[in-house]
């Protein structure tokens, strides 16, 4: 992932609404309306693996 994609994909989370997403190598994040986080974290099999509060974090599973 180059620095333009991380900077544009922390733009993105910050700017979206609930529904919107974003992929990068088979994994996804969208975001949603949960009280344990904004971002919902799906694998390359499309099972949840993680919720964050913070863009990065989504971010940095996108990533690794």
């Amino acid at each position: 992932m180059t620095t333009t994609m991380w900077n544009e994909g922390i733009a993105y989370l910050m700017n979206g609404t609930e529904g919107d997403w974003i992929e990068h190598n088979g994994r996804k994040v969208e975001i949603v309306s949960m009280c344990g986080g904004r971002y919902l974290c799906y694998d390359e099999e499309g099972s949840v693996a993680g919720l964050f509060h913070e863009e990065w974090r989504a971010m940095e599973f996108l990533k690794n």
